[in-house]
């Protein structure tokens, strides 16, 4: 076993000074040295729980505040990167251990965990100690990415479902998911802070891109129709009114639904672009032009804000899914090369699709205000 770990930690070595880090070590290397670093990162999680609580320095809740915006900047950064590296793999397409999104995305995660396991220390609160635990997954799943293209090779960019729904890459964007669904509780603890709206919008931004890139499968045209079709648009329609009405809900400004989707725009961003190496293989189409997205997005958003309190929520998911997936895919095909242009047959399914699913999620929104104002 100490031999097989070593020859695993020599190609790691190697690889690295070579600049190469595709796949390293054989699967069962590779799947020992994740189990001994899943082993590690718990054994410091539990040394951390037990060590005593710092009787200086205590945090009050204006430090607990800068540290959460900390935080919840270092999260949003790493994340960030790692949007970087999909566009890096698409555009140049090496895949190097030191090209410059991995070293942006493993840096603002160490100082995430820094300052997490630091406030943690010193509040001992719960909220703490689960975003200390979801936050230290991050790197871990690196790994067992290494472990999971042992089996099954690098990722293949034709298909979506291998980025999105990979095992590692799914770990990666819930642990970033829930973390920062952590850090929104505890800045919402004190509204009147400086910049909570700001923050507030960044961080429903950054939960809305997470979210949209785990169910991008279903997307018709950047997902190809992996997973339903054109009828895929639906789970889109439902992702982006569910967080604007839960963003609206928290906020309770005036623009929030906008706002947040100003950085959904930005997230996205800085993974999109129409060039693809031309060794690399990932689209069987052009790509539309992204003020196409910015516009469908942003009127969805924009028209969630306006009639917040003058209509249902059935009717605003309605219409909000339905304008993102009519300006979108309503659209797109006339950027796609002849050959592969679709019809109004399939415009109507994912416009309908759009709509139903963002009318679904307004119809639950419904049901559970009404359910608090009945408690209430």
């Amino acid at each position: 076993m100490t031999s097989m770990l070593l020859a695993h930690a020599e190609q790691i070595i190697t690889k690295v000074s070579q600049s190469e880090l595709p796949v390293v070590g054989t699967p069962l290397t590779a799947f020992v040295a994740a189990i001994m670093a899943m082993f590690g990162v718990f054994l410091f999680y539990h040394l951390i729980e037990h060590l005593p609580r710092p009787k200086k320095n205590r945090i009050t809740l204006q430090k607990e505040m800068v540290y959460v915006k900390a935080m919840i900047s270092f999260v949003v950064l790493a994340m960030t990167a790692g949007a970087w590296d999909v566009w890096w793999h698409r555009a140049i397409g090496r895949d190097t251990l030191w090209e410059a999104p991995h070293i942006f995305l493993y840096s603002f995660a160490i100082l995430g965990i820094i300052t997490g396991l630091y406030v943690w220390l010193h509040t001992r609160e719960k909220i703490w100690k689960r975003i200390a635990l979801f936050i230290l997954i991050v790197p871990l799943t690196a790994p067992f990415d290494n472990f999971w293209h042992t089996l099954f090779g690098v990722e293949d960019l034709t298909r979506p479902i291998s980025l999105s729904w990979a095992p590692p890459h799914a770990a990666l964007s819930l642990s970033a998911l829930v973390t920062l669904i952590l850090l929104l509780k505890v800045l919402t603890k004190n509204r009147k802070t400086p910049d909570f709206g700001f923050f507030g919008s960044m961080t429903f931004g950054s939960i809305l891109g997470i979210i949209l890139f785990l169910i991008m499968p279903f997307h018709p045209t950047e997902g190809w129709g992996a997973v339903a079709g054109f009828a895929g648009a639906g789970a889109f329609g439902a992702a982006l009114v569910g967080v604007m009405l839960w963003c609206q809900k928290v906020m309770q400004g005036r623009i929030d639904a906008t706002f947040m989707m100003l950085f959904t725009i930005l997230f996205f961003a800085v993974s999109y672009d129409k060039y693809i190496a031309p060794q690399i293989q990932v689209l069987p189409h052009d790509r539309p032009p992204f003020w196409l997205n910015i516009f469908a997005f942003m009127l969805s958003a924009i028209f969630m804000d306006i009639s917040r309190g003058r209509l249902a929520g059935i009717t605003r998911g309605f219409i909000a899914g339905g304008i993102w997936s009519g300006l979108l895919l309503g659209f797109a095909t006339r950027f796609f090369v002849p050959e592969l242009q679709y019809g109004w047959m399939e415009i109507s399914i994912a416009v309908l699709s759009g709509s139903v699913g963002g009318a679904a999620v307004g119809a639950i929104f419904d049901h559970y205000s009404k359910k608090e104002q009945v408690n209430k």
